[in-house]
């Protein structure tokens, strides 16, 4: 524990986006979070013996690009995106110019968003229930075109990843995830409304429906990242920013 406090707040919020975007992707097959350096870590399919190998994702939070990329060549990772981690909205600009002078092309940015459970604000105008039964997680399945939860998480009461959803009728127009990342932080994931379906409040009530759950399996702080339309619907349930991914894509063949 003495370790965990040394480690400064914003690291390790980073790193339960990095090990619940694992749990997300690891529904198929294991998605696995290395640490290479103090201040870089690739998420990367682990060995396979059939299918193809998804793209790696290399994240940096204190690094300079020459010891970012010189990492990148050592280990031999493939093809990759890399996201870099700034706490100061006036360091984007610096970073992303050091980055391109690398051949890198930037591509955009999601900003992490933090709250402590204790400080949510309740939402609820829109049914929303828990799934529980595997015709309504494989309905929310084909609807996502990708798996949401796995059998074993329906009936476990506090499961590592818990799937919440709104329906009309049995059919599912809206649904978010809360995964289990360790440290007393839950991971948000793939929080979707369908277009036909929005602003009718669905998506402030499932996440209010998962972050009281979170609170009741004793979760204190949820973490997620946002696009810039989702960062005008978080801070509306409590959510603050503490910090920006810059998102690059590497020189051709890089």
């Amino acid at each position: 524990m003495a370790k965990q406090n040394q480690t400064p707040l914003i690291e390790r919020r980073l790193q339960t986006c990095l090990h619940g975007f694992s749990a997300t992707r690891s529904m198929t097959h294991p998605y696995l979070v290395r640490q290479m350096r103090p201040s870089i870590w690739v998420l990367a399919d682990a060995p396979r013996t059939r299918g193809s190998t998804r793209n790696a994702e290399v994240i940096v939070y204190g690094a300079g690009p020459e010891e970012t990329l010189e990492t990148i060549q050592r280990e031999a990772i493939g093809r990759h995106a890399l996201c870099v981690l700034i706490e100061a909205p006036e360091a984007a600009d610096a970073t992303r110019d050091s980055y391109k002078r690398q051949g890198y092309r930037f591509v955009g940015g999601e900003a992490i968003f933090i709250l402590p459970i204790d400080q949510r604000v309740d939402c609820a105008p829109f049914p929303v229930r828990r799934v529980r039964q595997k015709a309504d997680a494989e309905a929310i399945g084909k609807a996502a075109r990708r798996r949401q939860l796995l059998p074993e998480h329906l009936n476990e009461t506090d499961a590592p990843i818990r799937l919440y959803a709104a329906f009309d009728n049995e059919t599912p127009v809206g649904w978010v995830s809360s995964v289990r990342a360790g440290s007393g932080c839950n991971w948000v994931a793939n929080l979707f409304v369908h277009p036909d379906y929005r602003r009718r409040g669905i998506g402030k009530s499932l996440m209010s429906a998962m972050l009281n759950e979170d609170a009741v399996y004793g979760a204190e702080y949820s973490a997620l990242l946002a696009s810039k339309t989702g960062a005008l619907l978080y801070p509306h349930l409590g959510y603050e920013q503490h910090g920006t991914l810059l998102i690059f894509t590497p020189p051709r063949g890089g």
